[in-house]
């Protein structure tokens, strides 16, 4: 074999070579050690966030505020997102979000819509929403 060959069979979990610290594919057990999926979501280029059904904010990556401006810190716990999608485009969030939460215990959700970045504007959102009862 090839040493070519023999790197590309044995990737392994996608770690640098001798890492054992991460999940691999063959166990399947990330639950031993989710440090692997936190910074999967917080090197995100892709907006993710925890938000109440109430509209609450919960969590919010880096991503979220390098798009809209927010500081995470600074508006988990207080910001009402539902508070900032354009008024045009309320009625359409709210009946998405109703129809998504009467599913049941989960449920998702795809939406489009804009919402107010800090300095004023409206950014088009295109989301998919996890929603947990």
């Amino acid at each position: 074999m090839d040493p070519s060959d023999r790197e590309r069979t044995n990737l392994g979990s996608g770690s640098p070579h001798g890492d054992t610290d991460g999940p691999t594919h063959a166990t399947g057990q990330p639950e031993k050690d989710d440090r692997w999926l936190l910074s999967v979501v917080e090197n995100s280029s892709e907006i993710i966030t925890i938000v109440d059904p109430d509209g609450t904010l919960r969590y919010a990556n880096p991503a979220w505020q390098q798009v809209l401006g927010y500081d995470p810190e600074e508006e988990i716990g207080t910001m009402n997102v539902i508070d900032y999608v354009h008024p045009e485009d309320h009625p359409h969030v709210l009946e998405e979000t109703g129809k998504a939460l009467s599913e049941g215990d989960i449920a998702t959700n795809e939406a489009e819509y804009r919402f107010r970045h800090k300095d004023g504007s409206w950014r088009w959102q295109a989301t998919r929403q996890l929603w947990i009862a």
